[in-house]
């Protein structure tokens, strides 16, 4: 299994071909376990973003035919330590590093694919609505099935939501999709 990130908003139009992370699953904590802030970060921000669960086995897919190698959606929060951010960019390296340590995904229990793109994300008291065309992750899809083979249970984290929160340790995160609770957990 692998995770693959699109390092991009889920608002933006940015033309193929794509900037990615490949994520060790060693980063995904799910199950309500709480997120351990990493000993060489004095803090840090985290990202919500969209997941997509790969279902098939494809390479070279059509965009045509990409909706039937994905059937669950949840949301995934990424957490980055400013501290490290900070010195990687400072000394030129990639940024992959920050966003890949072991811990570093929260992942939401998979949900059926809605029928619409219009749904609304919660996020502890803010709410956003995102209009997430189904196109986008039919492109990326088949976009990225011509680099490199799509396996069952891959996930693709196909954008995030133009928004950051702080890490405020002991503090609880709970994140909604469409009403329907995904995410419950406690920074520590």
């Amino acid at each position: 299994m692998k995770i693959i990130a699109i390092n991009r908003d889920i608002d933006s139009h940015l033309q193929l071909p794509l900037s990615l992370d490949i994520i060790p699953d060693s980063a995904i904590i799910k199950d309500g376990k709480p997120f351990f802030v990493p000993d060489y970060a004095e803090g840090g921000i985290y990202y919500p973003a969209i997941a997509f669960r790969v279902n098939r086995l494809g390479k070279n897919i059509a965009p045509r035919f990409a909706c039937r190698y994905y059937d669950a959606i949840t949301l995934a929060l990424r957490t980055v330590p400013t501290t490290l951010i900070n010195q990687l960019q400072k000394n030129q390296y990639t940024s992959a590093l920050a966003t890949s340590f072991d811990g570093s995904l929260i992942l939401g229990d998979w949900l059926q694919l809605p029928e619409t793109s219009d749904f609304s994300i919660s996020i502890g008291e803010n709410t956003f609505h995102v209009d997430y065309n189904k196109l986008q992750i039919d492109n990326i899809i088949s976009e990225l099935s011509h680099y490199m083979t799509l396996k069952i249970g891959d996930i693709i984290i196909a954008g995030s939501i133009p928004s950051q929160y702080d890490i405020e340790i002991d503090s609880r995160v709970t994140a909604s999709f469409s009403e329907i609770n995904c995410i419950d957990f406690k920074f520590k």
